[in-house]
């Protein structure tokens, strides 16, 4: 939908205002004011990623098969590989749904952007000049600037990364709570969102990568966002196995 939005927005635009595909990617939201995007990362990655194997835990016990499958296994094993294939399926599918977007837009927009290009929705700047003041603010703003299709793969990825570390966490919860599915799946988005409005600027990599909306030099710095999720994959390691340790009854 927000490639559609995209494509809607140039409708009847010269070619040589058209943005590249690079900057006119689904993910550049904020620029392309395609808001569905946000709205999806937002709301919708997590549950609908971890949809695909997070919640495996916690349907096999509703439905009185985990008692089987652990007698032919042990609990460990049980658990580690729910926890493994779901942020794997998790990671995969929303990062080869962003890759396929950006394919999708190198077919509606051109590879490399002319001068005349829009620098923003409906604001006829150069290109050149609207990426420029970016570079030097730091590596990914540099990144951006020089290569920025290089960049949105890197965001895909770390997109893909965040909803791995979601299904992790969807995971952890069922070993502690098998009251509602809902619970299970929701709670990580709960928690994201609270975090993208309360944590301090320097560290919210929710609000300034995440969303795309980015603000050069104001937002979360280069070291939260590599520790930020390293600190939330491994407390959502530590829960699982905090589990697994304390002995507690995980299938009931």
């Amino acid at each position: 939908m927000a490639f559609i939005q995209t494509c809607l927005g140039f409708w009847g635009h010269d070619v040589a205002e058209l943005p590249s595909a690079a900057y006119a990617w689904a993910g550049n939201h904020g620029a392309m004011q395609t808001p569905v995007f946000g709205l999806f990362v937002y709301f919708l990655m997590i549950p609908c990623s971890s949809a695909a194997f997070a919640d495996r835990l916690y349907l096999d016990a509703r439905q009185k098969q985990a008692n089987a499958i652990v007698s032919r296994a042990s609990l460990r094993a049980y658990v580690v590989s729910i926890a493994a294939i779901a942020f794997a399926f998790a990671f995969l599918l929303t990062f080869l749904a962003l890759v396929l977007s950006q394919l999708m837009s190198l077919a509606a927009f051109p590879l490399v952007a002319g001068q005349d290009a829009f620098a923003e929705f409906n604001t006829p700047a150069s290109y050149e000049a609207a990426v420029a003041p970016a570079a030097g603010v730091d590596l990914l703003a540099s990144l951006a600037a020089n290569n920025r299709y290089a960049f949105n793969l890197l965001i895909a990825f770390y997109e893909a990364l965040w909803s791995g570390i979601g299904a992790l966490v969807s995971v952890a919860i069922s070993l502690y709570s098998k009251r509602s599915r809902i619970l299970v799946l929701g709670l990580p988005t709960l928690l994201l969102l609270v975090s993208s409005n309360f944590l301090p600027s320097d560290v919210n990599v929710m609000a300034t990568y995440l969303g795309l909306s980015f603000v050069w030099g104001n937002g979360a710095t280069l070291f939260w966002l590599i520790a930020l999720p390293v600190l939330a994959m491994l407390a959502a390691v530590a829960a699982i196995a905090a589990a697994l340790l304390t002995k507690r009854d995980v299938l009931l």
